[in-house]
């Protein structure tokens, strides 16, 4: 694991100095041997060093699979509102059915914040349409599971807090196949 390590960080020096992005020439100007792992080495280097210099360039790879990562996690997401209210005369697709509109109402918000934000070149409407989101997804949850208000604060609170979980161990996972496949 050292070795990889000083490995990188030779590559890492290597592409600052040269700023040689294709591994194939990099590996061959150092007279490393070519191989799967010492290119793949020398691909992490460069994708570091290009974060560091850029970090919207990560960002915007995050962000341009967030639907996908959603959309994937929204099963399992339906699964943990069912266990929630497993007590409740609902079956599991009515939940996934509520779980798909909720996300489509978020996606919404954030659209209609975005594209204020781009027209008054501000941020503060993305951030209203989040907190604007937030209440719905209470009101929609208190108006489809029919609890107290106590009772659904507390499941709103850990269902978002499930849910941000389950997004950053998603994001994780994208931020992984971002080295793993550039």
């Amino acid at each position: 694991m050292e070795s990889t390590v000083k490995q990188i960080g030779l590559y890492s020096d290597f592409y600052n100095e040269k700023s040689i992005i294709n591994s194939e020439e990099a590996i061959d100007s150092l007279d490393h041997t070519y191989k799967f792992l010492n290119r793949y080495l020398y691909r992490i280097a460069v994708d570091i060093e290009i974060i560091k210099n850029n970090p919207k360039v990560f960002l915007d790879y995050l962000i341009s699979k967030s639907p996908f990562i959603i959309f994937f996690y929204l099963p399992v997401f339906a699964l943990i509102i069912w266990l929630f209210y497993c007590y409740k005369p609902i079956n599991y697709m009515e939940h996934l059915v509520f779980t798909f509109h909720v996300q489509r109402t978020f996606f919404v918000f954030l659209l209609i914040g975005y594209i204020l934000d781009q027209m008054l070149k501000s941020e503060i409407c993305m951030a209203t349409a989040l907190l604007t989101f937030l209440f719905y997804l209470y009101k929609a949850l208190r108006n489809f599971y029919k609890e107290k208000r106590f009772v659904t604060i507390v499941k709103f609170l850990a269902l978002n807090f499930i849910f941000l979980t389950l997004a950053i161990i998603a994001a994780s996972i994208s931020a992984l196949t971002f080295f793993a496949i550039r």
